[in-house]
């Protein structure tokens, strides 16, 4: 009747009295605690007996979820170790730490104090790298005196050895300028001394072994001399010669005796990597080494007069590095190398440390910070997609026990008992998946610190989702929740309903916009926080769930349209099967298949993104197939070297240029930094052939036939020509290897070699340069391009060549950048296979209702195969929509938040790399999806076709 109030439903209860009063007034403790648990473990053993395949497959999801919240963070730590091992490692010999002795005040050496330097290496290792002996090997001493002349004759310096010269005219006539090598010496030398330990790793090829023991007084001193240089300088054993050094107090001359030949008996030693100049290809521009040991080198070096510098060199253990070790170190090292150490015993002289360490630890860290944040970015979204499949099985065995659940209640049981049962069943479920995942990962080096979070989160969902939605439920079924029978305030509650909904989904909205907006503002290289924002790393997923949100409010309408075709239809499948459509949107299910969907795209660009970027890099780093360092090849002359590879089979184009970088341009009033590089006309045909490198290279074409009057004609960038602006046709004056021109711009080019110099670019012709030099004009780079380029060069030196094919190697090794790309794919193939559990957990969750409906559809008639027709009909329309979402949420990802995500740290490139969008990634993953559901489809099919009529309807139905 309207008007009258609902009446409240009795609740049986085998309490005396009335039935209101049962559920009013609850027995107290400890009646209370036995109300709850009263006949509680009996019922969860039947309903864990009676549903052991479904509880079975939630262990294995919870398991699943534990594993991936465990590896993934493993797996960043383990990038980020592999990172700081492989940057020191390429750093080479560069990353050594060199403890120097300097004078602590102006004037010569002290040999005595150097070689108390050198005496006391395990005082300086102790006192300057005591933080640092867990990165470091056996320091490696040395002394090496200034070089002196090597003559083969005597130079007619008096008879004492030692004393000056008493013919300073004749001696000094002979010197072709200062700091030069006299016409009459051989060749430059630097006395090496060695500590006996390190003289005893050489190889004798040729004379005596070497020894420290001075000879008769009057007689030459024993050295030993590279194999490579006696041959270089036509020296063999036996040979004496004379040591000549010009100081401001006059000429001073010792003899020494070549007694043995070497070589290190074996070249990959730590003490030969850290002395490695000692066996380089002799050449005019280097000093030969002569080896002997600390008291021939003190004496000699007494004599002469000549200064010394002791070095310590500490060679670096790359193997001994992670991330946590990377950042202590670089705080070390900086105290150390801002600190002078006095020597022990003596303030004449300083102890210096240098080492280019602390660049490469630089660059690592801003390396290491990107992929932090990106590796966080998709173990955020795997972990999500994890939580949700979670809830998803917990859901479904929520709703297979809903009958008995509103049975309980019925019979009088509370919400707080049905909801505690129910954790009966999810905490042990739940230790039973996670604790022998913890134990395997404590068996496989311990859980890293990193894995708290997602483990907990893992954790806390598994125990609360099922007695959660069980209470959620048990509340509905039977609750007293009062409908009013006027109409209109049925209409407010609605409109109530439908505002607080709408609220809360613009605020999900809102939260998104906010997420993505300060992603793109701040990027996830943010250095606000100690490590990435959670805010920020939550971005993709808000963004994912908006879109969701969005789809899902859309998605009615195409449904009701086809619903309305559908049921034009002949039979009742049309009817029934848009009934079932129109239902079948649910919220939660396409949340996480649209999650699981999004994260596999976003990361499936994302690694498309990268490794078409790290191509790019390749060329704009190497700027050719190949490079040529020819300053690394002593004695080469550049363009010659040039003419030789461009013989070889398979080279296309080569070209050679002088490169001077950040000379200034005047400009007048205003001077800019410049890179000079004076080009051959094969430059330009180079160019052509190198993608992304520039397309107007018609100036660049004609530089060297360009006249323009008085002045030097040049070609200038986009980015020059834009800061000359009316400048441009103006006379510029720029110095080029130390000679100052007048330049003229004839023209300007968008070739800007910028991932190999500074910018901007200032293009000149050697034919127009070299007739107003004072010097012949070296070429520094060579450029080879070609199939057989890498071929071509195989054969110099390899600290001279870099490849493009090995530079694009080295980024997708396994250092920092293989182990971001290595946990991309982990995080891709677990959310592929959550996915999949989602959609079938998704097509299971109304299989029992199906099986009904197919049923009492074949009592009217309908064919027992024409059950895939209903699978078919509510399984579509939701993967179809999270299908839609998530390949939409994940382009969206990429689109919206790539340039915030630092992904030109990983691809070390300049700038930021094109955003790739791989339509045959997303074609497949579409595709590994849609067979999905019809394996799902299919096999429900093949399910249902075994049930019996009897035993499906007779448990009633609607």
């Amino acid at each position: 009747m309207i008007g009258r109030r609902r009446p409240r439903r009795p609740v049986l209860t085998s309490t005396p009295g009335r039935a209101g009063e049962a559920s009013r007034h609850r027995p107290r403790s400890p009646r209370r605690l036995t109300a709850l648990l009263g006949g509680g473990p009996r019922l969860v053993a039947l309903r864990c007996r009676a549903d052991a395949g479904l509880l079975a497959v939630c262990w294995l999801l919870v398991a699943l979820a534990a594993l991936l919240a465990v590896l993934a963070p493993r797996g960043v730590l383990r990038a980020l170790d592999d990172g700081a091992r492989a940057a020191v490692r390429d750093a080479g010999a560069s990353a050594d730490l060199v403890l120097e002795s300097a004078p602590a005040y102006y004037g010569p050496y002290s040999i005595g104090a150097v070689q108390d330097f050198v005496d006391d290496t395990e005082f300086l290792e102790r006192r300057l790298v005591a933080p640092l002996a867990a990165t470091t090997g056996p320091g490696v001493a040395h002394l090496v005196v200034e070089p002196v002349d090597v003559l083969l004759r005597d130079p007619g310096v008096g008879s004492a050895v030692g004393e000056d010269a008493v013919g300073d005219d004749a001696v000094e006539g002979d010197v072709v300028e200062a700091g030069g090598l006299a016409e009459d010496a051989v060749f430059r030398t630097r006395l090496t001394m060695l500590p006996t330990a390190t003289l005893a790793a050489l190889r004798v090829v040729q004379g005596e072994p070497v020894t420290d023991a001075l000879p008769p007084e009057g007689e030459p001193r024993p050295v030993a001399l590279p194999v490579a240089w006696a041959q270089a300088s036509d020296v063999a054993v036996g040979d004496v010669l004379w040591l000549r050094h010009f100081s401001d107090l006059g000429v001073t001359a010792t003899t020494v005796e070549v007694t043995t030949l070497v070589e290190p008996a074996d070249p990959s030693a730590a003490v030969w990597q850290a002395l490695g100049w000692v066996w380089e290809e002799p050449s005019a521009s280097a000093d030969a080494p002569l080896l002997a040991g600390p008291a021939v080198v003190t004496q000699a070096a007494s004599a002469l007069g000549a200064e010394a510098m002791g070095t310590v060199v500490l060679p670096t253990d790359a193997d001994a590095y992670t991330a946590a070790v990377a950042a202590d170190v670089a705080l070390q090292l900086d105290r150390i190398t801002r600190s002078d150490v006095p020597f022990p015993g003596t303030m004449t002289n300083l102890v210096l440390a240098r080492s280019a360490l602390d660049e490469t630890l630089d660059a690592y860290h801003d390396q290491a910070r990107a992929a932090r944040a990106q590796m966080d970015l998709a173990v955020a979204g795997a972990v999500g997609v994890a939580v949700l499949v979670l809830v998803l099985a917990a859901r479904l065995l929520v709703a297979r026990r809903a009958a008995a659940t509103a049975l309980e209640r019925a019979r009088g049981a509370s919400v707080a008992s049905v909801a505690l049962r129910a954790a009966a069943e999810s905490v042990p479920l739940t230790l039973a998946a996670v604790v022998p995942v913890l134990v395997l990962g404590h068996l496989l080096g311990g859980v890293p610190p990193g894995a708290a979070a997602p483990v907990l989160a893992v954790v806390a969902v598994a125990v609360l989702a099922a007695p959660a939605q069980t209470a959620v439920l048990a509340r509905r079924q039977w609750g007293a929740t009062r409908v009013p029978a006027n109409p209109r305030d049925r209409v407010r509650l609605a409109r109530r309903r439908a505002v607080r909904r709408a609220v809360l989904e613009g605020g999900l909205l809102v939260l998104a916009a906010a997420a993505v907006t300060a992603l793109r503002d701040r990027g996830l290289l943010q250095t606000r926080t100690a490590g990435t924002d959670p805010f920020l790393a939550a971005a993709p997923l808000l963004l994912v769930a908006a879109v969701t949100l969005v789809v899902v409010r859309l998605h009615p309408g195409p449904v009701r349209a086809a619903a309305a075709l559908a049921r034009r239809t002949r039979g009742p499948l049309g009817v029934v099967g848009a009934s079932r459509a129109q239902r079948a949107v649910a919220a939660l299910p396409v949340l996480t298949l649209a999650l699981g969907t999004g994260v596999a795209v976003s990361s499936m660009l994302l690694l498309s993104t990268v490794a078409e970027g790290q191509v790019d890099a390749s060329w704009s780093r190497v700027g050719a197939d190949a490079r040529v360092d020819v300053t690394r090849m002593r004695g080469t002359d550049g363009e010659a070297l040039a003419r030789d590879l461009a013989d070889e089979p398979g080279v296309t184009a080569v070209s050679a240029a002088a490169v001077t970088a950040g000379t200034a341009l005047d400009l007048g009033p205003r001077n800019v930094n410049v890179s000079v590089l004076a080009v051959d006309g094969a430059f330009a045909d180079l160019v052509r052939g190198v993608p992304g490198a520039g397309t107007d290279v018609a100036a660049l074409a004609g530089l060297a036939g360009t006249a323009a009057g008085d002045a030097v004609p040049a070609v200038v960038d986009a980015a020059l020509a834009r800061d000359l602006g009316d400048a441009v046709e103006d006379p510029l004056t720029v110095t080029f290897r130390g000679t100052r021109l007048t330049v003229r711009v004839v023209g300007t080019t968008d070739v800007a070699p910028d991932g190999q110099l500074p910018g901007p670019f200032l293009y000149l012709s050697p034919e127009h340069v070299v007739p107003l030099m004072d010097e012949p004009l070296a070429r520094d780079v060579v450029w080879v391009s070609g199939p057989g380029a890498s071929d071509a060069v195989a054969g110099l030196p390899a600290d001279a060549v870099t490849t493009r094919v090995g530079w694009l190697a080295e980024r997708r090794g396994p250092g920092l950048v293989g182990g971001v790309q290595g946990l991309m794919a982990l995080t891709l193939s677990m959310t592929g296979v959550l996915a999949a559990a989602a959609l079938v957990l998704t097509v299971v969750s109304g299989a029992r209702e199906r099986g009904r409906t197919l049923a009492l559809l074949r009592t009217l008639g309908m064919r027992p195969g024409a059950g895939w027709w209903l699978a078919l009909a509510e399984v579509g329309p939701a993967v179809l929509a999270a299908v839609l979402a998530g390949a939409a949420s994940g382009v969206l990802v990429v689109l919206a938040l790539g340039p915030a995500l630092g992904l030109e740290v990983m691809t070390g490139g300049v700038g930021m790399p094109d955003l790739v969008v791989d339509p045959g990634a997303v074609v497949g993953l579409l595709a590994a999806v849609a067979a999905l559901a019809g394996l799902a489809v299919v096999v429900e099919v093949l399910v249902h076709r075994r049930d019996g009529l009897h035993e499906v309807l007779r448990v009633g139905g609607d």
